[in-house]
Formats: C-alpha cells, sequence, structure tokens
C-alpha cells in the first residue's frame, strides 16, 4: 500500500501558521494598548488551531513502517498505554464550559 502524507503535513503547517498569527496579532493589540509584549487571548479563539495541531501531530506522530527503528510509531513510545498528548483548555475537550 502507498499512502500519500503530504496533506496531514501541510495542514499541520497550516495550522501551525494560524496559530502563530493569532497570537502575533495578540502582541501587536497589546503593544499597542497595553505598551507590552503580553499575549492576552480569549482561548476560544485559539482552540480550532490548538484541536487541530494535536490531531495532525498525532497522526504524523502515529505514522510508522513496520520493523523499521528508524521510523517507528512514536507515539505510542512516547505515550503508551492510556497516556496521551496534553489537551490544551481541558473543559472545553470534556465537554465542561
Amino acid at each position: 500500500m502507498k499512502i500519500n502524507f503530504n496533506n496531514v503535513r501541510v495542514q499541520a503547517m497550516y495550522s501551525y501558521d494560524r496559530l502563530t498569527r493569532k497570537l502575533n496579532e495578540s502582541i501587536a493589540e497589546s503593544r499597542k494598548e497595553y505598551g507590552d509584549d503580553v499575549i492576552r487571548i480569549d482561548p476560544d479563539e485559539i482552540q480550532s488551531c490548538m484541536d487541530d495541531l494535536r490531531m495532525q501531530i498525532s497522526a504524523i506522530a502515529s505514522t510508522y513502517v513496520e520493523g523499521d527503528d528508524d521510523f517507528k510509531d512514536m507515539y505510542e513510545d512516547k505515550y503508551p498505554g492510556d497516556k496521551s498528548m496534553e489537551v490544551f483548555n481541558e473543559e472545553v475537550e470534556n465537554g465542561r464550559t
């Protein structure tokens, strides 16, 4: 089987860019309004970016070539069993908003 993995990689780059733009805009607004470089952003503004990045990074990390230790399942290696990546704004993830 041959899989084209480029779309997941491209989407991860776009998600990173979206998140970075939002954070940079927050810094610019903070400079203008408060004269400092503090990031002041509503978690809801970056929730979808963070969710997308977690999903995309998980997919990239879980991709492996069977029997190839140079391209193994890094997700299972780093988060064995029931463990998983950190969740941004866990209350939203668990439906407690």
